[in-house]
């Protein structure tokens, strides 16, 4: 490599990301945290699987992963991601999250904590 190549390369130091995000589409990511009712965590997991699968084909979900502890199973992490926020209002505004989500596994969780977040 010349001088002058070299003065113009670009080095990258090693694990530096910085420039993965160039170019990518922002994108929405949810992450909430479900505490079942006492003897209500297997219910809360078999209307999640289901409702998983619909969410899944929504038009702008990237990934809707569903989480059991291992350390206490009335506990559930949901990791979401969609493609904009637009993508995230179409969800909360659907028919199965009203009556699933809200109207079905809601009602069997003593707490709900939803943190929605932007990629840097």
């Amino acid at each position: 490599m010349g001088a002058e190549e070299a003065a113009g390369a670009e080095e990258e130091a090693p694990g530096d990301r910085s420039r993965e995000s160039e170019g990518r589409e922002p994108v929405i990511a949810v992450i909430a945290r479900y505490r079942a009712l006492e003897g209500r965590a297997d219910e809360v997991a078999a209307e999640l699987a289901p409702y998983a699968d619909i969410v899944r084909q929504e038009t702008g979900c990237v990934t809707f992963d569903i989480n059991r502890s291992l350390d206490d199973d009335h506990d559930f992490v949901l990791y979401e991601v969609y493609t904009d926020q637009e993508a995230l209002d179409a969800h909360r505004e659907s028919e199965h999250f009203a009556a699933i989500a809200m109207g079905r596994i809601v009602p069997m969780l003593a707490d709900r904590q939803v943190t929605v977040a932007t990629r840097l």
